[in-house]
């Protein structure tokens, strides 16, 4: 099977076979680069010598399941597991594979401000821990799992996007040390 990560500003896609990574593509071709919406052929492109192979079981998670993707999952609320995702895949017509798209989550934190994920929930499963997963980035994620794998709730915390918001419009940012990081495949 393949598995895409499609989000806002970037494209993975894994080729699975037996439970591991056989093969991966990924770019910056995130959904908010991609001309007129032409999902199908930006997701051919990428992937084409995995169709020529016979690959016809691909799974989307990400922003590729938004409003302002190719077609829209909807929001499942927590608590949920695996198996009431996996209920809930939202099917995309594609001439030569059957594709789903993964839905995004929703909660309410402890003040009843709403909660969304879209993408991160996939990872989380793969995860297969329980307890509290921090999932870093400029929306970082603090899920609540419980022994089951089931996701209970998460909060979102701006960390990241306010460390570059400081950095780049304080007299703060000015004192720190240039930014370095790698990124990961």
């Amino acid at each position: 099977m393949i598995g895409v990560d499609w989000g806002t500003s970037s494209f993975r896609a894994f080729r699975i076979e037996n439970s591991s990574v056989i093969d991966q593509r990924q770019s910056a071709r995130g959904i908010m680069t991609i001309p007129d919406q032409n999902f199908a052929d930006t997701l051919r492109a990428h992937i084409a010598p995995w169709l020529a192979q016979g690959e016809t079981q691909i799974l989307m998670s990400g922003m590729i399941g938004s409003r302002q993707g190719w077609a829209e999952a909807a929001y499942l609320p927590c608590p949920a597991n695996a198996e009431a995702i996996a209920s809930q895949l939202t099917p995309v017509p594609f001439d030569g594979a059957d594709i789903r798209i993964v839905p995004g989550l929703s909660t309410t934190d402890a003040g009843g401000t709403p909660e969304v994920m879209r993408g991160e929930e996939t990872q989380i499963i793969g995860a297969g821990s329980h307890g509290i997963v921090c999932l870093p980035g400029s929306h970082s994620k603090w899920v609540q799992i419980d022994a089951t794998g089931r996701i209970e709730s998460f909060e979102t915390v701006m960390s990241g996007e306010i460390f570059a918001a400081l950095r780049k419009e304080t007299i703060l940012g000015r004192m720190m040390p240039p930014a370095s990081h790698t990124e990961a495949p």
